[in-house]
Order: C-alpha cells, then sequence, then structure tokens
C-alpha cells in the first residue's frame, strides 16, 4: 500500500537529473514499547508495477523523506515539515491495535529467531 500524494515532489534543473515522485510509502517504522512512541519514515517515490498491478515502492533518489513521531503517552503526534496534533480516541485505537497485532508479532518472531540461531540462549516466553 502507498499514499498517492495530493501534489507530486517534481525537482528538476541544470542538471541532467529530474524526478517526479507521485507516492509516498512507510518503509521503516520504529516501536519503542519502552518509551511508547511510533515513528514512521515515509520517503516519497514511485510505484512499481508489473501487468498492471502494484507490486511494489521505490523512494526516489532526490525526495524527502517524511518523519512521523506518534507519542503514546501524551496522544500527541509531530511530523517532519512542522505538523503536529493530538490523537483522537479513535486514532489511539486504531495504534493501540497495531501495537496489539502486527507489533507482538514481529517482536515474538523476532525473539524465537534470535534464540533459536544460539545468538541469544535462553528459552521464548511470547507475551
Amino acid at each position: 500500500m502507498s499514499i498517492a500524494l495530493a501534489t507530486p515532489f517534481s525537482i528538476s534543473g541544470p542538471s541532467t537529473t529530474s524526478e517526479t515522485d507521485a507516492f509516498a510509502a512507510a518503509t521503516r517504522y520504529d516501536i519503542d514499547t519502552v518509551g511508547q512512541t511510533i515513528t514512521i519514515w515515509l520517503p516519497c517515490g514511485s510505484a512499481v508495477t508489473s501487468g498492471g498491478k502494484t507490486t511494489s515502492f521505490a523512494p526516489g533518489p532526490q525526495a524527502p523523506t517524511l518523519t512521523v513521531e506518534f507519542s503514546l503517552g501524551s496522544s500527541t503526534w509531530s511530523a517532519s515539515n512542522g505538523q503536529s496534533g493530538t490523537l483522537t480516541a479513535d486514532q489511539i485505537a486504531t495504534v493501540q491495535a497495531m501495537l496489539a497485532g502486527v507489533n507482538a508479532a514481529v517482536r515474538n518472531q523476532a525473539e524465537a529467531s534470535v534464540q533459536s540461531m544460539g545468538i541469544l540462549a535462553g528459552t521464548n516466553v511470547p507475551w
């Protein structure tokens, strides 16, 4: 999934390199369960298609990346484009559902992998 930008990022100039990026996608995220923050990186780029279907995302080499940080402790968010705000009850519920579902599964699998590879000796205790 990606976001079709209302205003595509475009750059051109005296050099031979120019680009127009019409999409943004979350390519990286960090969930800090202790600090209760979620940071998401969304670079601008292009949707890659194959057979008429979007298959992946390619960040633009000169395009900006929007960074958004959600603070669950204070229910606020701020973005690298200067915007900020307070999470609504529905938005908080959405973030909590993401944490409960996706993050728990990813965290448990990561811990199981590290333990099964012998990188960290011990017994897995999913929670």
